[in-house]
């Protein structure tokens, strides 16, 4: 698994002014472009694969050489009332030889897209199987080998929940959605990012719980590629009562070596918590 969520910190970097249009851009110095709610994925080859939005459009651009110059970014689509601000924008991943970008606009509807080997992009397809049900646009995506897999809040039957969907074709197609985690009190935090790790056919979703005015970061898992997932598991010690919403849902990332990392936000401290990934014989 090869993405980056990018977090507030990380992406102050991506809000700078554009630099010339005919030559590369080092983001320390002239910038990258204008944009909101920049996401960003690393290929095996090393390669940076960057998403923002400008407006209704979804941008791109990509670096060959770690992040120190991008090529001039392009026009990947236009999404009509395209969700870019506050955590909700678009998300990217890359998955074998495969390039995955997914986008909501204020209906409540994810897209997704998909880059041709001609570099050119095509729009592929309707992600959430029910219309209008991603009204958040709070959404999470990431791949290895042949699994992409998306994650969201959903208002189906009026409270949200966590859904996902698998694609195993880099998101040209999409599976049946299924409910990953619906709260006993009503509802999930429904305005936190859920986070969303794949390696092989292990998939890690974390999200924010509400339970009795508690807002805990959790994370469950599937053995399955997303198909089913199993019992969700509180990370850290202690509870963040708030009647107020965090905005921040965190952020996960799996190691070479198979090691889960995750970071997220209690109060006014942050916590990176490491865990060895079991394996299943």
């Amino acid at each position: 698994m090869k993405i980056i969520n990018i977090l507030f910190g990380l992406a102050l970097i991506f809000l700078f002014i554009a630099g010339k249009e005919h030559k590369k851009f080092k983001p320390s110095s002239s910038g990258i472009a204008r944009g909101q709610m920049p996401a960003l994925a690393k290929d095996k080859s090393g390669k940076f694969h960057l998403v923002y939005g400008s407006g209704d459009s979804l941008m791109y651009t990509y670096s060959m050489d770690q992040g120190t110059s991008f090529v001039k970014p392009s026009l990947l689509g236009i999404l009509p009332h395209l969700v870019a601000g506050h955590t909700r924008g678009p998300q990217i991943a890359a998955s074998d030889h495969l390039i995955t970008v997914i986008a909501c606009n204020k209906s409540g509807d994810i897209f997704s897209y998909q880059k041709q080997p001609s570099g050119g992009w095509e729009t592929a397809a309707l992600v959430n199987d029910a219309d209008t049900v991603a009204k958040e646009g709070l959404m999470a995506l990431a791949a290895d080998g042949n699994i992409t897999y998306a994650v969201w809040l959903d208002v189906r039957d009026n409270h949200n929940k966590l859904f996902g969907s698998l694609s195993v074709d880099g998101g040209k197609t999409w599976s049946r959605n299924i409910l990953i985690y619906a709260s006993p009190d009503t509802t999930v935090c429904n305005c936190c990012k859920p986070s969303v790790g794949v390696q092989g056919n292990h998939v890690f979703v974390m999200f924010h719980y509400w339970l009795g005015g508690n807002r805990d970061l959790y994370l469950i898992e599937s053995w399955d590629a997303g198909k089913s997932f199993g019992r969700e598991q509180k990370l850290g010690n202690g509870s963040w009562a708030l009647n107020a919403c965090p905005m921040d849902g965190g952020g996960i990332a799996i190691d070479k070596k198979g090691n889960l990392t995750t970071v997220w936000r209690r109060e006014d401290k942050y916590f990176p918590v490491s865990l060895e990934i079991r394996r299943r014989s």
